[in-house]
Parts: C-alpha cells; structure tokens; sequence
C-alpha cells in the first residue's frame, strides 16, 4: 500500500456514526489503521459499531450527543482528545430529511429542523473540533453534501434536505478558504443513491423506488455503503494533501446523465 494512504496512528471524528453511511466510513477508516470516536444519538448502536471496529484492531470510543447540543458535542470532542491527544480527521456525516410531503404542505417546523441539523448542526461540530487542529498543527474535514440539490429524481421532494445540502456545499467552500492558513483541509463528498439504512427502509416502503432511481442512473444500481467509506479515506489521507474546497461527486453518473 502505498504510504500515502496509510492512516495508522489518525484519529478520526464522525458524526452520526452507528449506521449507515457512517458505518461505512468508520468500516473503511479502521481498516485504513485510524483509531475513532463515533457519536449520535444511540448507544445501542454506537457499542456495537465500536465493536465491529475494534475487530480490525484500533481503538474505537463513542459518545452519545445530537449534534444541536452544543455542551454535548464539546463532550465527545474533549473525549477524543483525552484518548487519542489528537483529531486528525472529523467526517460531518450526520443528517435529517424531512417527511417526504408536496413542497407547500411541509412544516415549517420541519423544514427548519432540517436546516438546522444539516447546516447549523455541521457548524456546531466543526466549530468545536477546529481550535483542536489548529493547536495540533493541522487537520482535515470533510462533509456530506448530495446531488439532491442538483438532480430533479421525480419523486416527493419536500425541498429541506435538498436547501440544506446545497448550503453545505457552500459552506464547504467557506471553510477552506478560512482555515487553509492553519493547515485544515476542508473538502466534501456528494453521494448520489446509496442503499444505507434510511433508503433501503424507504425502498421497503415504496418497492418502486428503488427501480425507479436506478433506472436513473448510468450504471443501473445504487451504490452499496462500502463504496463510499474509501473516498472519504482518500480525502483524509496524504494522497489529496492538494486538493481545497472540493465536493467529490459519487453517484454512479447520475449528474453527467
């Protein structure tokens, strides 16, 4: 393996981290030597996603926190330190979406959860894991963004989740052109249709979907979680030490159709 990708000895943030994509980034960040500290909101399945990880021989902690908790999420972040002296690497994973309902019917209660999980509650976590890079010299971060903004799918879209994730996007931007002078990379992934916990519950509800969206995309399926943990390793590791204010897209071709 080339050195540049080894990432033994990093330790590594990742919010909602028990399931899903955030599984699969913590799969791929253990298996690539990093130690972890996951946080989110269940600690049923934060234990057992530690434990999954800790199988490949690196130390894994948790913290249960929802990520608009500001006393919490400063918690988790002096936990990490405490146990690894460090945070090399912080994966802004975790998400809401809103009830999938015409544009003019969604609550503004719901809307404006949304936004403040996916944007404001991005900041939150970055703000508290920032001051620790900079004493340390240095970081990366990456964050979730989609292709949701960009792609009309032809389904129910109650427009939350995609204003959300255009304006992380956004915000990608912003934070690299603020914290390159403190040597943090600032980068983002923007996934097309993947199968992680939350979609496969909603192909389950509507069989259709999952035909239907694939059927949208050059390669005819949707990606699998695994898929995506190597791109985010990828962008942490010295491999992208050049690479600034980018938003990798990872969707099967769906943009390009």
């Amino acid at each position: 393996m080339l050195k540049c990708f080894d990432l033994t000895g990093k330790a590594v943030f990742i919010t909602g981290g028990s399931q899903g994509l955030g599984r699969a980034f913590a799969r791929a960040f253990a298996q690539s030597g990093a130690d972890l500290c996951l946080i989110s909101r269940s600690e049923e399945k934060l234990a057992d996603t530690c434990r999954e990880m800790e199988g490949y021989g690196v130390r894994c902690i948790y913290h249960v926190a929802d990520i608009l908790d500001s006393a919490a999420v400063q918690a988790a972040v002096a936990k990490a330190v405490a146990a690894f002296g460090r945070i090399d690497c912080l994966i802004n994973n975790a998400a809401a979406n809103a009830q999938h309902v015409p544009l003019h019917e969604i609550p503004i209660a719901d809307y404006r959860r949304v936004i403040d999980v996916n944007l404001v509650g991005t900041m939150i976590v970055t703000q508290a894991v920032v001051p620790q890079m900079i004493r340390q010299g240095g970081g990366a971060i990456v964050n979730m963004c989609s292709i949701a903004g960009q792609v009309f799918h032809g389904l129910l879209d109650p427009g939350a989740y995609e204003a959300s994730k255009e304006g992380l996007k956004a915000l990608t931007r912003s934070m690299a052109q603020n914290w390159v002078q403190y040597n943090i990379r600032v980068n983002g992934i923007a996934p097309g249709y993947f199968l992680s916990d939350a979609n496969l519950a909603a192909c389950k509800r509507n069989p259709a979907t999952e035909k239907t969206l694939a059927a949208q995309v050059p390669m005819q399926r949707w990606g699998q979680p695994d898929e995506i943990g190597p791109v985010a390793v990828f962008l942490c590791s010295d491999a992208a030490s050049y690479i600034q204010g980018t938003v990798v897209t990872v969707d099967g071709g769906r943009t390009f159709r």
